[in-house]
């Protein structure tokens, strides 16, 4: 089951703007929430979900700019199903072992 929410950036005005999908997963072997999105690109992670939405929102702007957005920002978050395999798409999620 997926769910999803919209969310204006807190001073956003409600008229019409780009919207990006950011989707959340509860990583259980690292036990660390993950959001990552291709659309922006975004991949980022924090103890918490609050933590990480307040996260995503640190550095969407900056990240949108980036990537010749203009105007204001629309994130929709979708919480998923965490798998075995989050996602081929962040291969940085595998954290590497000290020597």
């Amino acid at each position: 089951m997926t769910l999803a929410y919209l969310t204006l950036r807190p001073d956003a005005e409600a008229e019409a703007v780009s919207e990006y999908p950011v989707s959340l997963y509860l990583a259980p072997e690292a036990d660390m929430w993950i959001a990552e999105s291709d659309a922006l690109p975004i991949a980022t992670e924090a103890a918490t979900l609050d933590a990480l939405i307040e996260r995503v929102w640190e550095i969407a702007p900056e990240i949108a700019e980036l990537n010749g957005h203009r105007g204001k920002l629309n994130l929709r978050f979708e919480k998923k199903r965490a798998s075995t395999n989050l996602s081929p798409s962040w291969p940085g999620l595998t954290r590497p072992s000290m020597p």
